[in-house]
């Protein structure tokens, strides 16, 4: 069964009673996403993800070389 968020105008600038104003987006879990992370990412134009995700990885892999761990000596 799929689900589906609902995203609403900010109830300060409009009405709820507008209902044309809602946004449906459907929730689930993507699995060429899982396997191909930053490349999904690039393909659907998701560019703060993308370099958040750039960010994370070369901050992860410079905190383990700090702590040598992955070093063969």
């Amino acid at each position: 069964m799929p689900v589906y968020t609902v995203h609403a105008p900010s109830p300060a600038g409009a009405d709820l009673r507008a209902t044309d104003k809602f946004v449906f987006v459907r929730d689930g879990f993507h699995f060429w996403a899982m396997i191909f992370g930053p490349f999904w990412l690039l393909w659907n134009r998701l560019w703060l993800a993308l370099i958040g995700w750039v960010l994370f990885t070369a901050a992860f892999s410079a905190g383990l070389n700090s702590l040598g761990v992955g070093r063969s000596s």
